[in-house]
């Protein structure tokens, strides 16, 4: 009798483990699948770099005055103004907006000015206009930083993907491997139950 008792002990303890076992695969495999893809989400993430600075100056007279920059090739370009007095507006244009200012002498909304003196803009600047309203001329001083973006997480991409797919890939397995045997077991109940009849 203990010996039936020590088997059947022995039989449920092996069959808890086998259950705690594929519990444990599965788990891991969902926690491979989530940390892929929140490791090639992190790896899309991209980062400013500064690459350069430069400062330009000069005087600003009534009227209105044109500059070439000529700044390319950047993806982010942070501008800071020190001017000595109101009535000076400064316009980054690009070179599709410097064209149309030839054209129609029409000018977008001004990136700088006294009350404006810092700006992000875009990292094509072809042309600087400064327009000047006031009747002394006006000292001024704009200082540039060019910045880059870099994704430096990229190289996380290659396990993302290897702990994406492999997760996946052994989630589709486990999912097979149930949906056969039920299909099974739905046969075979099928069979018995024809041959009752």
């Amino acid at each position: 009798m203990e010996r039936r008792r020590d088997v059947s002990v022995r039989v449920s303890r092996l069959f808890r483990r086998a259950q705690v076992r594929r519990l444990a695969i599965r788990v891991l495999l969902i926690s491979s699948v989530v940390s892929g893809l929140f490791l090639s989400a992190y790896s899309v993430v991209s980062e400013p770099r500064l690459v350069a600075q430069e400062t330009t100056a000069g005087t600003a007279a009534n009227g209105v005055s044109f500059e070439d920059l000529g700044f390319s090739g950047y993806g982010l370009i942070e501008s800071s103004l020190t001017v000595d007095l109101c009535g000076v507006s400064f316009y980054f244009l690009n070179e599709d907006e410097a064209e149309q200012y030839n054209d129609t002498g029409e000018l977008p909304a001004p990136d700088l000015h006294c009350e404006k003196t810092r700006a992000s803009l875009p990292g094509d600047i072809s042309d600087l206009v400064v327009r000047s309203t006031r009747t002394t001329e006006a000292n001024y001083t704009i200082s540039f930083s060019f910045y880059v973006f870099a994704q430096p997480y990229s190289i996380l991409a290659l396990p993302a993907l290897f702990l994406a797919l492999g997760g996946s890939v052994g989630l589709l397995a486990i999912l097979l491997r149930w949906g056969l045997g039920q299909m099974v077991k739905e046969l075979s109940e099928q069979e018995s139950s024809r041959k009752e009849k």
